[in-house]
């Protein structure tokens, strides 16, 4: 029982990154900023060591990013397929993103 919950709690990060990445336009879901980080409190709030709530912001970090900056993956497209020539920029910048945001949990 135990091992089946704490892989459910596992996905509450990648939700929560799932709709702070939503608010962002394309989608522009702005009312779902207001509620994106409940799951990932929800999941700090469970029994767990410390380390786990750290890569839980850095997923869920990376996971918002990705979405809140994919409009870098399509700038100057020259053709029409989906990644774009500043594919690795979008990537690296995401993860820098996400990297700020678990630092910002770490030492905050």
């Amino acid at each position: 029982m135990t091992h089946k919950r704490s892989h459910w709690i596992a996905t509450l990060p990648i939700l929560s990154g799932l709709l702070l990445g939503l608010s962002f336009p394309p989608v522009d879901w702005h009312l779902l900023a207001w509620i994106s980080l409940v799951p990932m409190a929800w999941c700090w709030t469970r029994p767990t060591v410390p380390r786990s709530a750290y890569w839980s912001a850095f997923v869920g970090g990376v996971i918002a990013h990705l979405f809140a900056l994919s409009w870098m993956r399509t700038t100057y497209r020259y053709d029409t397929s989906w990644l774009g020539p500043y594919t690795d920029v979008w990537l690296t910048v995401s993860m820098l993103c996400a990297t700020v945001f678990l630092a910002m949990f770490w030492y905050g």
